[in-house]
């Protein structure tokens, strides 16, 4: 039996299918992703991959399951979640879900060891020119909520604060829809993750903070975070008010 206790990591929130199990210091003892050259392959290969890792650290030695809770695919975080929930179940150990926003931008200032005087926009591909997206500082303190976000040639940069266009430290838009918003950053610098590996790995860890601190889901009710804003309405442009809360 291990000394620490193992979280098994799960993030299936693009196109890239991945898995990690991390220790509940956050240290990282194997992780998986894979991509479809076209398409999604998580259906076919998430459960190979967990089968996988089983093989390395049996589940009976699994204290939790971390899920990437979204924004992102819907059909990626149908299957990730849907997954999470059933070994949960069968095992049962707690659910812990993070944003997915969250993990991108930790992974990029990990990546590029930045620091609370830079900032990182996190963006997730929602197709056309719609994305997913947040402000993160470069130590990973949130600036604004997970937001639906489209972009046009009318729309001014106004999702940022002015004041951060002129900090001295520095700006990175991390994600696969971060070359979206370049155009709108000239004075960012890109960070994508394009093996999943880095974001899995930050999903674990930063679950393991939260695990530390009982911050556990509800397993019957829990659900992905869609931010399916057309279900509501349309999204909201950048620069455009919104009304209410």
């Amino acid at each position: 039996m291990r000394k620490n206790k193992v979280l098994l990591a799960i993030d299936t929130a693009t196109t890239v299918c991945a898995v990690a199990l991390v220790d509940e210091n956050g240290e990282v003892l194997h992780r998986r992703a894979e991509r479809a050259d076209v398409g999604f392959l998580h259906a076919e290969r998430l459960h190979v991959i967990l089968e996988e890792m089983g093989k390395l650290i049996p589940s009976k030695e699994w204290a939790a399951v971390a899920v990437s809770a979204g924004p992102g695919s819907y059909t990626g975080l149908r299957i990730g979640v849907s997954a999470a929930k059933g070994l949960c179940f069968a095992l049962n150990i707690p659910l812990i879900s993070v944003s997915s926003l969250q993990a991108s931008a930790w992974a990029a200032s990990t990546s590029l060891r930045l620091t609370s005087q830079d900032y990182v926009w996190a963006a997730l591909d929602a197709r056309r020119m719609e994305v997913f997206g947040a402000l993160f500082t470069g130590d990973g303190q949130r600036i604004s909520e997970d937001t639906p976000c489209v972009f046009s040639p009318e729309n001014e940069w106004e999702f940022l604060p002015k004041k951060g266009l002129d900090s001295p430290g520095r700006w990175v838009a991390a994600g696969d829809g971060a070359a979206k918003g370049l155009p709108w950053m000239p004075h960012a610098e890109r960070w994508e993750d394009v093996t999943g590996e880095e974001t899995v790995t930050a999903v674990g860890i930063l679950a393991s903070r939260k695990w530390k601190e009982d911050q556990i889901e509800e397993l019957a009710t829990f659900e992905p975070n869609y931010v399916k804003a057309y279900v509501a309405g349309p999204p909201r442009a950048l620069g455009t008010k919104q009304g209410g809360h």
